[in-house]
């Protein structure tokens, strides 16, 4: 991911989060802005009551202002391909459809 002129690894960010006791699984993608520039989501597995606002502060404590997700989105599960890798495009589906569903 490439935010701001800073190569972000997603790698760093998801251990990060993973740190947090009521996440069970982490994925972090980018996506486009509308002035084309790339901004950071991760999508969460929650174990219990988790909020964004949690994790928010949470990323605020282990992680520099340009790595820090801009975007949370809670799933049940994260989808996963036939190997059971995570699927990074049907992530981007998922967080293209929220986002969608944020503007009706």
């Amino acid at each position: 991911i490439i935010r701001g002129g800073v190569n972000v690894h997603p790698s760093e960010v998801e251990a990060a989060i993973s740190e947090h006791p009521g996440v069970a699984e982490v994925a972090v993608i980018g996506f486009a802005t509308r002035r084309e520039e790339e901004e950071i989501a991760a999508i969460v597995v929650p174990s219990g009551s988790l909020t964004a606002a949690a994790l928010v502060a949470h990323c605020r404590a282990r992680l520099s202002p340009d790595k820090r997700p801009r975007r949370f989105l809670f799933v049940s599960e994260l989808p996963r391909n036939a190997n059971g890798k995570i699927s990074r495009p049907a992530l981007r589906e998922q967080l293209e459809t929220a986002v969608e569903d944020e503007k009706v």
